[in-house]
């Protein structure tokens, strides 16, 4: 964690404060899904409150800088310099369904330049972070460990991950999911060989590019698809 800069640590510590009561929030999903009801209501409830909390804590000591949650402009800060901009949930389907895989994403931009970027696991408590020029890593409280891409050559011993649900490998073992955050993290720590993304969000794709390209990947536009890849993924 030294490495980073201090803005970087200021966004991982605000991660780190909403972790406690979304984690007991969640768990209250869980058991809502065999209600008449379901959990939705109280499922957009959660969302927003970690949303505000996430904001606040990150406010607090950055107040001046602007404030983009889930691409809207939500605060003009006096340092024009600085955004920070938030996607509270990736893998919402998930989230809903009271099931494990939903990841919160963070990136602060500088003159437009994305140059920090975190992808937080709440469950987990698995922090990956990168910034431009210094690489990308996993930090967590018992292990950390630098990402790089993977070096697998041989096909059948790949694995894709892909949130487009019209798309799949006929040869390669594919992995479908709507979490976007665990797929770009699991791409930059070699884990996945490459995904096959469609409909990102603006933070989704930068993010994506800066996490990939910092553990030594490649990132290939092909219509309206983005792969982020090993660099001996061939598709």
């Amino acid at each position: 964690m030294q490495k980073f800069s201090t803005n970087a640590k200021i966004i991982m510590e605000a991660c780190e404060k909403i972790s406690q009561s979304l984690k007991r929030d969640f768990g209250e999903i869980e058991h809502l899904q065999q209600s008449v009801n379901g959990p939705t209501k109280f499922a957009e409830s959660t969302h927003k409150r970690f949303a505000d909390s996430l904001v606040y804590e990150i406010q607090k000591v950055r107040p001046k800088y602007s404030m983009i949650l889930n691409n809207k402009k939500i605060y003009q800060g006096a340092d024009i310099a600085h955004t920070v901009n938030i996607q509270t949930l990736s893998g919402k389907k998930s989230f809903l369904h009271g099931l494990s895989g939903f990841t919160i994403l963070v990136g602060l931009q500088e003159q437009n330049d994305m140059m920090t970027g975190v992808i937080y696991d709440p469950l987990t408590d698995e922090i990956s972070v990168t910034e431009k020029g210094k690489g990308a890593s996993l930090y967590h409280p018992y292990r950390s460990q630098q990402f790089r891409v993977s070096k697998r050559e041989n096909t059948t011993a790949m694995l894709l991950g892909t949130n487009d649900f019209e798309w799949i490998h006929d040869k390669v073992a594919t992995h479908l999911n709507d979490n976007v955050g665990k797929f770009i993290v699991g791409v930059a720590s070699g884990k996945y060989d490459a995904f096959i993304a469609t409909n990102l969000t603006d933070l989704e794709k930068v993010l994506g590019k800066l996490f990939v390209q910092e553990a030594g990947g490649k990132i290939v536009e092909e219509n309206d698809r983005i792969i982020f890849s090993s660099s001996t993924y061939t598709g």
